[in-house]
């Protein structure tokens, strides 16, 4: 546990640091370098547009249609990935709609740095938690551990077949041939 705590303790605070350097205001970088990419892939769409909401976009696969309002595209990538893909890129450049307000907020920098900037406390050695423990054991003002009740797992009770002939099977019966003693899945009487 120590060193899953130690090691959490330096991520945060690399990526803390990390963000402070990066240039990109809007997206962090992976997602930036994804949008300069379906950018740069848009340019050679042709777009059509047949609503406010509508369009379709024409690329060398075929025909899709981009929904803007919706934030989908029939390729899925953008459902999936969360930012605009080649296809939503070209439909919202062709309307003079900014991209970037389009990708997911999780993918923004101010979302990025939030996450990272509350720092994981250092804990001390175990030998003052013994002591803590014992505080509040002692005082009873901390947490309450539930109480251990003994006992295994209760289960069914299984009927037990009597001897001295008390019990009485039921009977099976065929739905196929109509005699007793077996069911239809295992009837071998010739059709």
């Amino acid at each position: 546990m120590e060193c899953f705590h130690r090691r959490l303790m330096d991520m945060f605070k690399e990526r803390r640091e990390a963000s402070l350097h990066w240039s990109s205001d809007v997206l962090v970088p992976s997602a930036e370098s994804r949008m300069l990419a379906a950018i740069a892939k848009s340019r050679c769409h042709r777009v059509y547009r047949a609503n406010e909401a509508e369009f379709e976009v024409m690329d060398s696969e075929g025909n899709v249609v981009v929904d803007v309002e919706k934030r989908s595209c029939l390729c899925g990538r953008w459902e999936v990935y969360g930012l605009p893909c080649s296809h939503a890129v070209g439909a919202l450049l062709s309307c003079g709609e900014d991209v970037y307000e389009y990708a997911e907020s999780c993918f923004t920098m101010e979302s990025y740095r939030r996450t990272y900037a509350d720092s994981i406390e250092p804990v001390s050695d175990n030998v003052e938690w013994r002591e803590k423990v014992l505080k509040i054991e002692g005082g009873g003002d901390g947490i309450r551990t539930p109480k251990v009740t003994g006992g295994a797992r209760k289960g069914r009770r299984r009927i037990r077949p009597v001897d001295n002939g008390d019990r009485v099977k039921r009977l099976v019966h065929c739905s196929r041939c109509q005699q007793t003693g077996h069911f239809r899945t295992t009837c071998i009487a010739p059709m």
